[in-house]
């Protein structure tokens, strides 16, 4: 029996191909492959995604670094820039674990971990630095000579271990085809890399780890990643239209649906209301109506607006609906735009009866 309206469905067979094809994408460009699990989170996604190991993920919130160490896994990168007001939480986790690795991208974070209270005199903070590779989000210059500073001084502090250089292509997801998602991994492959050197040219200090990453530039691959050590992606787990639009992926590799009752019938306005709201599905891409609520199985339909717990479906063309295809009670299932904004909407994901029979535990949501 299937829970109440709206649920988010997960396809397993679906997610699980999505996760096999970018193992075999790193196996590929021989680096290894380090999911981010931020969109799922949950151990059961975690583990398709790192094919059956509890160790190597990425992790982007406290919860889900408490919550994936209290379960088992091990070597969890928390990839945010550190500040003083986690330093407790990240500490247990930290000590709980074997390797445990934290984010800085200036030095105001490295002083926040030098001073850290309670830190084990065997037990060194194990610290990357973000590096902006065209983001604009996060990360330091590679270019700047602070940043070779502040490589220095987290190698020489007894209270960090320096382990290398990570990078995120965030702005990949506003790529308008492929042959630019070539031209932004090939960016993010060569900023990292020249840094690397760099690092050991002028300092005599190796990264160990050269980290690379997005879910499109990981989809849409360049032709090597000499110098690269791993490369890191989430969202490929499930997949959502804002990938499709990007061409990470095509329809059917979306693995993940809000599925969402008929409620009632609006003939005056012409539309059909569902018990889907932004509560259950984010308002994130709505400024897309060509992407923002597409309908599985009914490309005619749209939801058009989202209200906190109820959405207005339309037809694409707006001609008048042909309610006796729409009856009460009908389930639709609406891909997500962004399937982690959709994803947090939620506690649970729901497998299709044929596949399992009880809902995925998500966990701890923060």
């Amino acid at each position: 029996m299937s829970p109440n309206t709206p649920y988010l469905e997960l396809r397993e067979d679906i997610a699980t191909a999505n996760a096999s094809r970018m193992l075999a994408t790193a196996a590929g460009l021989k680096v290894s492959l380090r999911p981010h699990v931020k969109t799922h989170k949950t151990v059961h996604g975690a583990l398709i995604q790192t094919g059956g190991k509890k160790e190597g993920i990425i992790v982007s919130t406290l919860g889900e670094a408490r919550f994936f160490a209290e379960n088992g896994f091990d070597d969890i990168i928390y990839a945010v820039p550190v500040i003083e007001n986690k330093i407790p939480t990240l500490l247990k986790v930290h000590a709980s674990i074997k390797l445990f690795t934290v984010i800085v991208d200036c030095k105001q974070a490295a002083q926040v971990l030098f001073d850290a209270k309670d830190l084990p005199e065997d037990k060194p903070w194990n610290v990357q630095v973000m590096v902006d590779c065209g983001y604009g989000r996060d990360g330091v210059d590679p270019e700047a000579e602070s940043t070779l500073d502040l490589v220095k001084a987290l190698n020489d502090h007894k209270a960090t271990r320096f382990m290398g250089i990570y990078t995120h292509a965030g702005h990949s997801y506003g790529a308008k085809d492929k042959c630019e998602l070539i031209k932004i991994g090939e960016k993010e492959r060569d900023t990292v890399v020249a840094l690397a050197s760099k690092i050991k040219t002028y300092l005599s200090v190796e990264c160990g780890s050269v980290s690379v990453g997005s879910t499109p530039t990981c989809s849409v691959p360049v032709s090597n990643l000499e110098g690269v050590t791993e490369m890191h992606a989430g969202n490929y787990f499930s997949y959502d239209t804002m990938q499709m639009a990007v061409g990470s992926c095509a329809e059917a590799d979306i693995a993940t649906c809000v599925v969402t009752s008929v409620m009632s019938h609006n003939h005056a306005s012409n539309f059909v209301l569902v018990d889907m709201g932004w509560t259950a599905y984010s308002l994130q891409g709505v400024q897309f109506p060509d992407l923002f609520g597409r309908i599985l199985g009914h490309p005619e339909l749209r939801v058009t607006k989202c209200k906190q717990e109820c959405g207005l479906v339309s037809r694409v063309d707006g001609k008048p609906i042909d309610f006796s295809k729409y009856p009460i009670g009908m389930q639709l299932r609406v891909l997500p735009y962004h399937a982690c904004a959709t994803a947090a909407m939620h506690r649970s994901m729901w497998i299709p009866s044929q596949q399992k029979k009880e809902p995925i535990a998500s966990g701890l949501w923060e």
